[in-house]
């Protein structure tokens, strides 16, 4: 293989003069037009977590799907909802729930305390569980801080901070299905890793990024259990980014030099990547 008739090497401290030219945080935000019933990007995984679990709380949607079944147990017990063709064993529960719901203007506590008792929490936990929920995706918001770099192919970001956030749709099916809508805390995630993959064509090298484990975990709490919500926003954000078109990063089409004493000129014809202390870009040479 004949040697290269150009090498161009881009140091790494070129080009973190370069990243330090670049206002930080970079803000992206993936379907940020979703309206709460429009076409979700994705479906959250859900797991059942400890109850010591320190993750962020969806405080919100916690409320809303805990006032949803106390509203179906009274109605259950007060017989004013259809529940024909519904399984015995869930309107039993719910009977027995609503049993222990206390009257008009009065704190649910006591359901809280019941909870804790064999007959009625083991009648919750029939009713609640993963698959009764459903949790969607309808927006994600990545708010990148300034990473360290790392030169080559690919061309590294590592120990990136980034803030993540989400919109997210609940929903629960306890005879009728009740959703809610509601936007997920911001969750800083330190020591993760973004690639710009490269790659050569003609006289131009293009870049695709990919991210690196940004998913967020979050709970509900709905009386004593708790429910892991992890949002798959890794997945998001690479999808999203491969159907956008490669960046172009290095363009040495215009690069030409004219030949002494003749009409003709030097130019790029195909360049090469790799690495070498940086990234090193060589190429050949048509005469034309």
């Amino acid at each position: 293989m004949s040697d290269p008739d150009v090498r161009l090497l881009i140091s790494t401290l070129l080009a973190q003069k370069i990243l330090n030219g670049i206002d930080f945080p970079i803000v992206t935000t993936v379907n940020p037009f979703a309206s709460p019933h429009g076409l979700p990007l994705g479906e959250a995984e859900i797991a059942v977590a400890p109850t010591s679990s320190d993750l962020p709380d969806f405080f919100e949607l916690s409320a809303a799907i805990e006032d949803f079944l106390v509203d179906i147990a009274a109605q259950v017990r007060d017989g004013t909802i259809d529940t024909t063709g519904e399984d015995p064993q869930l309107l039993e529960d719910l009977r027995l729930i609503g049993s222990k719901i206390p009257g008009p203007g009065k704190s649910t506590t006591e359901i809280f305390k019941e909870s804790a008792t064999s007959a009625v929490g083991e009648a919750i936990a029939r009713i609640l569980n993963t698959k009764s929920l459903k949790v969607t995706v309808n927006w994600v918001r990545v708010e990148m801080e300034k990473p360290a770099l790392v030169l080559g192919n690919p061309i590294v970001l590592n120990d990136t901070a980034v803030k993540v956030q989400a919109q997210i749709r609940g929903c629960i099916k306890i005879i009728k299905e009740f959703c809610a809508t509601v936007t997920s805390p911001r969750v800083r995630i330190e020591g993760r890793k973004i690639s710009l993959n490269l790659r050569p064509q003609g006289t131009k090298i293009f870049a695709t990024a990919s991210v690196d484990d940004i998913d967020i975990v979050v709970k509900i709490k709905i009386l004593k259990w708790s429910f892991e919500i992890r949002i798959g926003i890794t997945g998001i954000v690479n999808g999203q980014l491969k159907k956008e078109p490669p960046i172009e990063i290095v363009d040495l089409s215009s690069f030409e030099q004219a030949i002494p004493f003749s009409n003709k000129k030097a130019r790029i014809s195909d360049i090469s990547i790799s690495s070498a202390e940086g990234l090193l870009i060589t190429a050949t040479m048509k005469v034309s």
